[in-house]
């Protein structure tokens, strides 16, 4: 799908990798609807971009109220909306016996729930195109049970499933579902966070920037699934044929996860 006029909206935009994909897609020419509950954040981002060539939303996803904002903002463009891209709003670190189950309820609420609900109030509007696009963003714990990542892994796998399954189910339509996923976001100096599970583990994390391009990359190609990192797909590939391999590997590294499970993180991208 060319991107040159099409009209996309991008979830949890202020966030370093919502950023990143603004900036990337205005430069192919989409028109941004760009939605988010830190009204200040927004703004800045707004002030990079042209003023012709985007929409606020200040709406949170989370909440019903939020997304009838957002399906009512997209309803009143001049033309039905192309793309949807949800993107994460954050992850989630630290043992799940320690984590609180009102953090397992909105995280889960906030990365698996509400882009599905999302989506699904705004198929009707991207059914009215002739070529729709629902772009669903993931990570390597998507693919791979890591602990450490326990709540993250329930939400991903659950978008990666809901992504695979809405593309066959969608296979007929003009609505195209495509995933995309990174090994973890590398945040710019000035945002780096507290050391956590992917510093101690020496794990590659991927530029925003990066995994930007490889987003829009994905988009032109229609690629159905993407995954960052060579080593990372040849572990995904031996996690589902040999998960006991897999197994043995992290257990090496059991130390390091007990280590940081005493920090529970739910952060924003």
């Amino acid at each position: 799908m060319e991107l040159q006029n099409k009209v996309v909206v991008i979830t949890h935009a202020t966030n370093v990798l919502g950023t990143a994909l603004a900036k990337a897609l205005a430069e192919q020419g989409a028109f941004l609807l760009l939605s988010g509950n830190d009204e200040p954040a927004l703004q800045q981002l707004a002030s990079e971009l042209d003023p012709n060539r985007r929409t606020l939303i200040s709406a949170d996803l989370s909440s019903d109220a939020g997304r009838v904002k957002i399906v009512d903002a997209c309803r009143e463009q001049d033309t039905s909306i192309d793309m949807l891209i949800n993107n994460p709003s954050g992850n989630a670190q630290g043992s799940f016996r320690a984590t609180a189950q009102s953090d397992i309820s909105q995280f889960i609420d906030s990365n698996l729930t509400a882009p599905i609900v999302l989506t699904r109030a705004l198929l009707p509007q991207l059914a009215e195109r002739k070529a729709a696009m629902i772009v669903n963003i993931g990570t390597l714990s998507a693919s791979i049970g890591l602990p450490g990542f326990t709540v993250d892994s329930t939400a991903r796998f659950g978008l990666r499933g809901f992504s695979e399954a809405l593309a066959r189910e969608l296979d007929n339509t003009s609505t195209k579902v495509i995933y995309v996923a990174h090994r973890g976001l590398a945040y710019p100096q000035e945002k780096t966070p507290a050391p956590d599970l992917h510093g101690a583990l020496k794990r590659p994390l991927d530029k925003p920037g990066v995994v930007a391009k490889t987003i829009i990359k994905a988009i032109v190609a229609e690629s159905p699934f993407t995954q960052l990192g060579r080593a990372e797909r040849w572990w995904i590939k031996l996690n589902a044929v040999s998960p006991k391999r897999v197994d043995r590997a992290l257990r090496k590294r059991l130390p390091i996860f007990a280590h940081f499970a005493k920090r529970k993180t739910f952060r924003q991208r």
